[in-house]
């Protein structure tokens, strides 16, 4: 039997994800430190020099005694505190945290020498310059050309690209070819559905051995998750974490074009007469990476932004067809 090209491209992307192992990452979650393990060691200069081996478990004190990768002499009892682990990358893995501070200390940890890193969301170029630091080569990916010309002023040894990779996706491709790591930060204020659905397409297209996401929503989602779930695994790995992430794509619609059949949570919608805020519906996309208003969709009024939006006004946002709006979807007829 011959798969549909969209099928196969769809079952081949499920099955690549399931490759990919998620775990959250704070203090509230902690690894048990054992003997061989690779660890990184908080560092008051905060350089490239604090990766390191346990040799030995906890002496009475608690101390747990380390070996420098950087300087094989140099061997001592650091408190456990200090210590952060460094994940095996041998199976792909992403690591999800909620605030600036994990995020950082997981750039100063998780990178090495042979390493090509992608921070997406760079801001200023704080952390994209704290991961040139310990990477062989990083740059930053940044939607705003006001932010790429500041953090060019203050890191003129780095590159900064200006780009929205959900709306060129061919071309931030191309540009992540070599990208074996990959960190987000493109929370703020953004919906969880955008976050989402960036990490969806460094999955499916970049496949970097690891990818660190800060988001204080994608955060607080998967350990409600793991919170429910019957391992109570306290080290923040989640156990379906795949199947968690699929969910979140199916939550909030997180595909392109057009679609065939009325999906369920417009259904609902609909039952309920649109009664609630545009803003809170799935986000939505063209087939060319552009969002689809929203509040031109389920306004009657339409959005009072026009000429100043910068979403897609012509398309449906429930079924990606042009012409209408989707409160008069005609989908849902046929």
């Amino acid at each position: 039997m011959v798969v549909p090209p969209d099928k196969a491209s769809a079952d081949f992307d499920l099955l690549h994800r399931n490759e990919y192992t998620f775990c959250l990452v704070s203090t509230t979650y902690t690894c048990p430190f054992s003997p061989g393990d690779v660890v990184y060691v908080k560092l008051r200069s905060q350089k490239d020099t604090g990766r390191a081996t346990i040799l030995a478990d906890a002496d009475p004190s608690g101390r747990i005694l380390v070996q420098y990768h950087a300087d094989k002499s140099m061997l001592y009892h650091v408190n456990p505190q200090r210590l952060v682990n460094v994940y095996p990358t041998d199976t792909p893995l992403i690591l999800l945290c909620e605030n600036t501070t994990d995020y950082r200390t997981l750039a100063r940890s998780q990178i090495d020498r042979n390493d090509v890193v992608a921070e997406i969301g760079s801001s200023y170029g704080v952390c994209t310059n704290i991961l040139s630091q310990h990477a062989k080569q990083v740059f930053g990916i940044e939607v705003s050309q006001q932010l790429v010309d500041e953090a060019r002023k203050r890191y003129p040894h780095l590159v900064f690209h200006n780009i929205n990779i959900l709306e060129h996706k061919s071309r931030a491709a191309t540009i992540m070819q070599d990208v074996n790591k990959v960190f987000v930060d493109i929370g703020g204020n953004r919906e969880i559905g955008v976050v989402v659905r960036a990490l969806a397409f460094l999955i499916d297209r970049i496949k970097p051995s690891l990818i660190v996401v800060k988001s204080e929503e994608l955060f607080e989602s998967a350990q409600r998750h793991l919170d429910k779930s019957s391992s109570n695994n306290e080290s923040g790995r989640i156990p379906d974490g795949p199947c968690w992430f699929e969910t979140l794509c199916k939550d909030h619609a997180i595909c392109d074009g057009q679609t065939s059949s009325a999906e369920s949570w417009f259904l609902r919608a609909r039952r309920d007469g649109f009664t609630k805020n545009p803003l809170r519906y799935p986000i939505r996309m063209t087939s060319d990476g552009v969002a689809i208003c929203k509040l031109q969709n389920y306004r009657e009024e339409g959005c009072q932004k026009l000429s100043l939006c910068r979403f897609d006004h012509i398309h449906c946002h429930h079924c990606g067809h042009a012409g209408h709006k989707a409160l008069h979807c005609p989908l849902v007829n046929t």
